[in-house]
């Protein structure tokens, strides 16, 4: 059993909530290895009188890491650290300055709470993911139609001024037609003047979080969800509140039940992340009708609606009631090419010029003469007709991918989510996921394991593999590399 000096760098600023210090600093020695796994904790009533704090904020913040997977209780034993620790344990981006950079950087100054998560992080590989056959969210990059974008590259490099910066809410030609594409392809109620282009879907969550949240306000997220937007929400300082998923959605009727002061809601009604459900359009006017109550800040993110087999998933919360706080957000990156770092939200208008002066401030204009292309592109047909190609083309792949998983690994795997080719979620019934995907890897194959994005309660195993950039070779590899793994 750890004795309570193991707790005498513990400094508590009485300032400051208490349970967000205790919490972060009990977790920092865990994950750094100071608290040994399988080592007893010092009961809850040493802890307090030792740091001269409440017992009742303690037990808190014990339960809070009992649920995540840090602790466990033992009958008649007492509190123990888990023998195996989680497999997201460097996932969540705890507010702690990690041991080892202490020591090797020692003669520079602290860095921000945001800053130290980072570099705990940071001892990670890359959270971008490399560009693999089947690595999710990555499009057909070789059906790209170049000849159209790069004659309207040449056409348009002469027409943008360089000796001056553009408007911060981004090129009004192209805000137009992604308003007129949104408005009859996605039945948005929108204006170009709503409409604000950024540099990439992290550039737009992070801007709509400057503008919405101080610290303190609670944000309401699915379990599972989708990691980065966390990560923003919490180097926020926001107070995340999780709702648990019903048939793959969201529950509602949990949501419902949530007498919060809540500030936002971030969804992904079309197609969640990481599961694929797509929430009915019965629920989605229940939806509508708490968040008017709830009077909250809403973010839909519409990452992934061009390329889903249940088209009747067109209708978005945004476009279901007028006069709503709801804020959605698309991008380009799935349906052209990720090194675009071209997406776009779209505001209330009672609100569009915050964000353009917010835009202006954080990050400025994005760069132009992208815009102006993608802006012809869409205006002259290209977009829509890349669209309908790559929807049959995706489809046929999804189609043969699913049948081959269902011939050759029905005694391993289960297809949670089929919904979209780009996004196909398969459930390991005795494997776990965040070592397959390693072991994939290393064929070549990429993959994203599910289990990290749980935050807390029972985490499913399973795969999400994007079949968009593969070729019938590799799919039929891949099944053949899959089914070898799970033999050893």
């Amino acid at each position: 059993m750890m004795s309570i000096p193991d707790f005498n760098d513990l400094l508590i600023d009485k300032r400051k909530p208490i349970k967000e210090q205790l919490y972060y600093a009990l977790l920092e020695r865990i994950v750094n290895g100071r608290l040994e796994t399988g080592s007893k904790l010092p009961s809850s009533r040493k802890i307090s009188e030792y740091l001269c704090i409440s017992r009742s904020t303690v037990i808190r913040v014990i339960d809070l890491l009992k649920k995540e997977g840090f602790l466990t209780s033992k009958p008649c034993s007492g509190v123990f650290i888990t023998d195996k620790l989680p497999t997201y344990a460097f996932d969540i981006p705890y507010k702690f300055r990690a041991e080892k950079f202490k020591k090797n950087t020692n003669y520079l100054p602290s860095l921000s709470n945001y800053g130290e998560s980072q570099n705990v992080l940071a001892i990670n590989n890359s959270p971008w993911p490399e560009t693999l056959p089947f690595s999710p969210g990555l499009p057909d990059l070789k059906a790209f139609p170049n000849r159209a974008w790069n004659e309207l590259y040449r056409k348009n490099i002469g027409k943008i001024s360089i000796d001056h910066f553009s408007c911060s809410s981004g090129y009004l030609p192209l805000r137009e037609q992604i308003s007129k594409y949104l408005c009859s392809y996605r039945d948005l109620n929108c204006t170009p003047n709503q409409v604000i282009i950024t540099s990439g879907a992290l550039e737009s969550l992070n801007l709509c979080s400057r503008v919405l949240l101080d610290p303190g306000d609670t944000v309401l997220m699915e379990n599972p969800g989708y990691k980065r937007a966390r990560h923003l929400f919490d180097a926020m300082n926001a107070n995340i509140e999780l709702v648990a998923l019903k048939k793959k959605y969201i529950d509602i009727e949990d949501l419902s039940k949530k007498n919060m002061n809540v500030k936002l809601l971030y969804i992904s009604p079309n197609h969640q992340y990481p599961l694929g459900g797509v929430i009915p359009i019965k629920e989605r006017y229940t939806l509508l009708n708490w968040i008017t109550k709830s009077n909250c800040w809403v973010i839909e993110n519409d990452y992934q609606s061009e390329f889903l087999f249940n088209r009747k998933s067109r209708d978005t919360l945004q476009g279901l009631k007028e006069n709503t706080p709801i804020i959605y957000a698309g991008g380009f990156s799935r349906t052209l090419m990720p090194a675009l770092r071209l997406s776009y939200i779209v505001v209330p208008k009672e609100v569009a010029s915050t964000f353009v002066n917010a835009k202006a401030h954080i990050s400025g204009p994005s760069p132009s003469i992208y815009q102006a292309v993608l802006s012809g592109f869409i205006k002259e047909g290209h977009y829509i007709k890349h669209l309908r190609e790559m929807r049959n083309s995706y489809f046929e792949k999804c189609n043969h991918f699913c049948n081959i998983i269902s011939r050759e690994l029905i005694t391993s795997v289960n297809i949670i989510s089929s919904n979209s080719p780009m996004d196909i979620v398969i459930q390991l019934k005795h494997h776990d996921d965040v070592e397959i995907s390693e072991k994939l890897s290393k064929y070549g194959f990429g993959s994203t394991p599910i289990s990290p994005y749980y935050y807390s309660g029972n985490k499913k195993s399973g795969l999400i593999i994007n079949c968009a950039n593969s070729t019938k070779s590799e799919r039929e590899r891949f099944i053949s590399c899959i089914k070898n793994i799970f033999k050893n």
